[in-house]
């Protein structure tokens, strides 16, 4: 009898792992208007692991500061208030999953640079498309594929035969999953999110990354813009999404986000821009 790895999930879900208090404190911080650096320096302070992280970050050949950085707001200062609150929500997600995996197909390294490309660009659409949330739409974007990296750690012998289909047909993931799992990344994502008691419009744009069609119209703006930024990153070669070229982008996405030609153009030369600091930032987060 195969596995229904939906039901699993779902009669499993309090195995799952726990959205970390640090990433709770981090969203509170967001969504207060009279957040600063300071208040951001108060929430992560604690949490050594981080803050090892972003002083590494700050002290990388990237920054290419003449003196050792060793205070966390100093190095806030040189990283800015959103590379510094974008590193602590990477690591807190990073942070959740278990180490030890013997699923080589599967390159950890490159998706999470996949996912942490999708949340810096996420942020980058919402600024052309003027969506009022862009840390928001960094959320979406990074935790996009959440689903997989469940699939990896907690059913890794059918996400190998995933994998291995993917790879033989030249199929998307996506379409692999369906195929021999009968089930989704996406799907499995959105039963997480409602673990983490994400808002509705978090858990649309996750659940239909893939088919931003099939969102309700009140949260087709982020799912479109999740869509849109997954694509450019997987055509950009940011990680690994789990797509074949072509990367063939619908043009509803582009109309819906009230986007043209020459800022999709404006938007791929910041990623390729990006493409150093990101790969510095997974080295640190990793």
């Amino acid at each position: 009898m195969e596995l229904d790895i939906r039901k699993e999930v779902i009669r499993n879900i309090k195995k799952l792992p726990t959205l970390p208090i640090i990433f709770e404190k981090i969203l509170e911080t967001i969504d207060d208007p009279k957040s600063s650096a300071t208040v951001l320096q108060e929430t992560i302070k604690n949490d050594q692991s981080i803050t090892a992280k972003i002083l590494n970050m700050a002290n990388s050949a990237y920054y290419g500061y003449s003196k050792r950085v060793s205070e966390l707001s100093r190095a806030i200062v040189i990283l800015g208030f959103d590379m510094v609150k974008n590193i602590a929500l990477s690591v807190s997600v990073l942070s959740m999953f278990p180490e030890k995996n013997g699923n080589n197909l599967f390159n950890k390294e490159k998706f999470w640079l996949h996912s942490i490309g999708c949340g810096y660009l996420g942020k980058i659409v919402a600024e052309y498309s003027h969506y009022y949330e862009p840390d928001k739409a960094f959320i979406s974007c990074l935790l996009h594929d959440v689903g997989k990296i469940v699939l990896d750690c907690y059913f890794e012998d059918e996400y190998k035969k995933v994998i291995n289909y993917s790879m033989k047909e030249n199929v998307d993931l996506y379409i692999a999953e369906e195929k021999v799992i009968d089930c989704n990344h996406s799907e499995i994502g959105f039963l997480l999110g409602e673990k983490w008691n994400f808002p509705e419009e978090l858990l649309c744009a996750i659940r239909y990354h893939h088919q931003p069609q099939l969102a309700p119209h009140r949260h087709s703006q982020l799912t479109y813009l999740t869509y849109l930024t997954n694509l450019i990153c997987q055509e950009a070669e940011i990680g690994t999404g789990g797509s074949f070229p072509p990367i063939h982008i619908d043009e509803k996405a582009v109309a819906n986000l009230n986007l043209n030609e020459s800022h999709l153009k404006k938007i791929k030369t910041e990623i390729q821009e990006m493409r150093e600091k990101l790969e510095t930032l997974i080295q640190v987060v990793n």
